[in-house]
């Protein structure tokens, strides 16, 4: 197996040009993991609102989605609910994250239709390693 070495981390070359939909409404925490994840040979477009990623989810069909919880209009909560109605992008894990963090709010993520939660400040590696780990999950259920 072919792996890419990034900072300490080894991301299998079956990730390799998977498709990462980064829903967030701060430009800058957008840029920071889209370069990152870039970087890591990962395929990435983004959303800086709920209602955009729910669209883009749609249009591109990612392998993952990183969905921030807390934006303005149609929330990360309200989005992934969305994305979990829709019979093509059910199956897409979506990894939850959020600068709210406390009791309950890994239910409430997973109640909404999301497989992780990260709470920020979250560093990209940290990011980067859940991606890969959800994706080498879903492939051994394949």
């Amino acid at each position: 197996m072919r792996v890419t070495r990034r900072r300490g981390f080894h991301l299998p070359s079956s990730a390799h040009g998977r498709l990462v939909l980064i829903v967030e409404d701060h430009p800058e925490t957008r840029q920071m993991y889209g370069d990152y994840l870039r970087s890591a040979g990962l395929r990435v477009h983004d959303a800086a609102d709920g209602r955009t990623g729910v669209e883009q989810a749609a249009q591109v069909r990612p392998d993952v989605i990183l969905m921030d919880l807390a934006m303005p209009g149609l929330t990360g909560w309200e989005a992934t609910r969305h994305i979990r109605r829709d019979p093509v992008l059910a199956r897409v894990p979506v990894i939850a994250i959020t600068a709210y963090g406390g009791v309950g709010f890994e239910f409430l993520a997973a109640e909404a239709g999301c497989d992780r939660l990260l709470t920020k400040p979250c560093r990209p590696l940290r990011v980067l390693r859940e991606i890969e780990d959800i994706l080498s999950a879903r492939k051994k259920e394949a």
